[in-house]
């Protein structure tokens, strides 16, 4: 089963660092909490992300995009598996709020984190 890909722009990022997308722009059905591959063609690269919101009425979704995992895009989405087969997925972020607050940089972490049944 090959995983949902999206097309993405890079620069579409709203405040809280996620990425807007065209529903219409997927191969498939999206769900929030799923996890899609997403694609940009111009620069040729892809990177898993979590769906986070989805807005029929505007058409758009919004994804939270793991910047780390970004490479080549193979325009196979089924081969950009990094964890082990049959387990569970999800984007984990990471940030420190009460830092900002006082004034001090923000620490954002974004992984994969891997739920083993």
């Amino acid at each position: 089963m090959s995983r949902v890909r999206i097309e993405i722009d890079l620069n579409s990022r709203d405040a809280d660092g996620l990425t807007r997308a065209r529903i219409a722009d997927a191969s498939g059905k999206l769900e929030p909490g799923q996890i899609v591959t997403a694609f940009e063609s111009e620069d040729d690269v892809q990177a898993l992300a979590m769906v986070r919101r989805i807005d029929a009425a505007t058409g758009y979704v919004l994804l939270d995009v793991n910047w780390q995992s970004m490479r080549d895009d193979d325009h196979n989405s089924s081969a950009m598996d990094y964890t082990m087969l049959g387990v569970n997925r999800a984007m984990a972020i990471a940030s420190n709020r009460s830092m900002a607050a006082s004034g001090a940089d923000v620490v954002s972490v974004r992984a994969l984190r891997v739920n083993v049944p």
